[in-house]
């Protein structure tokens, strides 16, 4: 369901991932990956697809972390800015609005991080986060660098 060439096979684990492409602001390219192994909150982790890919992946120390945000709807961010493309905005705000968010944490790239003290729902239905739309932020300036739908590994 989600792959993409320029990163290696995911493992198979039962866990979730979303491959993130790029806006067309960005060249930000990756693989956030969502796991519930672990007792207490879920944990996740963010690989760049390259180094090379974006300068941003070089640039992102554990002090400066990435936001995920998982949206209700599937819907990509870029549909409702294409729609509205009398506005260039690729902002945090603007995508909210259209697409609420449902749950939202900060990411490293360099170590797994956790969601905070929430254990999310890895499932299908109402509060499963299966077919959601993700997006990752820019930490400092808020600008949404790319997006994805999460799936299966």
């Amino acid at each position: 369901m989600c792959g993409d060439s320029h990163l290696p096979p995911a493992p198979e684990s039962g866990d979730l991932v979303a491959i993130i492409h790029s806006t067309s602001q960005s060249t930000f390219h990756g693989r956030l990956r969502l796991s519930n192994r672990t007792p207490g909150a879920t944990t996740s982790s963010f690989e760049c697809a390259s180094q090379t890919s974006s300068s941003l992946c070089d640039n992102y120390m554990p002090a400066q972390p990435l936001r995920v945000r998982i949206h209700r709807y599937g819907q990509p961010l870029s549909i409702f800015q294409n729609a509205n493309s009398d506005t260039e905005s690729d902002s945090e705000d603007d995508s909210s609005l259209v697409n609420p968010i449902m749950h939202s944490f900060l990411v490293n790239v360099a170590t797994v991080s956790s969601t905070g003290d929430e254990r999310l729902n890895l499932g299908v239905g109402d509060d499963g986060i299966v077919g959601r739309t993700v997006s990752m932020l820019d930490g400092r300036s808020k600008r949404i660098l790319g997006e994805g739908v999460i799936g299966r590994s």
